[in-house]
């Protein structure tokens, strides 16, 4: 018997992951809405967004965040000015230094996001942000 997994069953669980990431994404047009996507693989990530960029040519956006960033709603600030694209990835949540503050005020800001960025959100996050 083998241990390896089922690369099969992975690859369709995946595959369904990104047919519903794209059904939300297509669902929340015009309108600010968090949607994370937990992935701890940089490859599954780069491939996911490499499948949204083909269905929305130019159209998604990327933004790193950079370990010193305080909250979503400044950055955004600095990187996004209207028109707004289709979708938005966040990338880089695991590297901001201060995550728990990071998290805090951008959650306490998220009227102004809602207000002033009527784009959907992707953030990634892995297993270190999801505790």
């Amino acid at each position: 018997m083998s241990n390896l997994p089922d690369t099969a069953a992975i690859d369709a669980q995946n595959e369904e992951a990104l047919q519903e990431l794209i059904w939300a994404i297509e669902r929340s047009q015009g309108q600010f809405k968090p949607l994370l996507v937990h992935c701890n693989y940089s490859a599954l990530r780069r491939y996911c967004l490499g499948q949204l960029r083909q269905m929305y040519p130019s159209a998604i956006a990327e933004i790193a965040l950079s370990p010193t960033d305080r909250n979503l709603y400044a950055t955004l600030r600095s990187h996004l000015t209207p028109p707004f694209p289709t979708a938005l990835a966040i990338l880089g949540l695991e590297g901001v230094r201060e995550i728990d503050s990071w998290l805090s005020s951008t959650n306490l800001m998220r009227n102004e996001l809602q207000n002033d960025y009527p784009v959907p959100l992707v953030l990634w996050v892995n297993d270190e942000i999801i505790k």
